[in-house]
């Protein structure tokens, strides 16, 4: 006897409402954001009338640098972030400066925000759900800190289910108060490559304070002098 005929469209149907893999959804949210092992790209902050312009590089073992471009008042600095270490390079200064990632070293925006790209670095994913943000059918991935130096406790990833594009990230304080909003420009493509080339960050109360976006990408090692901590 022959098998029904709906039963061909029956695995399909199932496999569209199966619950992806929390990790490798975090993952692909990840290789949105840093599309190359190592790369450089020009950063523009824009916060409440003001602009800079800064050279983002990203190498392949994970260390980045920002360094300032303009106006004056940033010309020459720069933020260098090794791991869990940061460090603050200003204009004359022969020692860099230690500082935290969460230190507001770029307007209103944490040198971490602007430095560090991808989540799974500092979060690991705990669960995963269907769950609706702004009327937008998405998964929700519930994230904790992988470790104690991390700033924020806990995290949520909003992913739109339709295409598995990230639409936003809710940073939480160990007491569970919201202290974080990121929002993901749709993804656009660079040189081949599907990249998220702008966010905008914020606290509950002003969560689009910071515009960031990024152009002008060059795959490729940045110069390994660039990753090396003045003394």
């Amino acid at each position: 006897m022959a098998a029904p005929r709906f039963a061909v469209f029956l695995l399909p149907a199932l496999l569209v409402g199966q619950t992806p893999d929390a990790a490798a959804l975090v993952a692909k949210v990840d290789q949105l954001r840093h599309p190359w092992s190592a790369f450089s790209a020009d950063l523009t902050l824009k916060e409440q009338g003001r602009s800079s312009q800064w050279r983002l590089s990203v190498a392949s073992g994970g260390d980045s640098r920002l360094d300032g471009l303009a106006p004056k008042q940033v010309l020459g600095r720069a933020v260098l972030m090794k791991g869990e270490q940061m460090w603050l390079i200003t204009p004359g200064s022969k020692r860099a400066i230690p500082v935290t990632p969460q230190q507001r070293l770029v307007g209103s925006a944490a040198g971490g925000d602007l430095a560090r790209l991808r989540l799974g670095e500092d979060f690991r994913p705990t669960g995963i759900q269907a769950a609706d943000l702004d009327g937008k059918p998405c998964w929700r991935v519930d994230l904790e800190a992988k470790r104690p130096s991390v700033p924020y406790r806990h995290a949520e990833l909003w992913v739109l289910k339709a295409g598995e594009v990230p639409l936003a990230a809710h940073f939480f304080f160990a007491s569970g108060k919201l202290a974080q909003v990121m929002t993901f420009d749709a993804p656009s493509q660079v040189a081949g490559r599907r990249v998220i080339a702008g966010l905008k960050l914020g606290d509950p109360e002003h969560p689009e304070r910071s515009v960031m976006k990024l152009s002008h990408w060059k795959p490729g090692e940045p110069d390994a002098a660039l990753f090396q901590v003045p003394r």
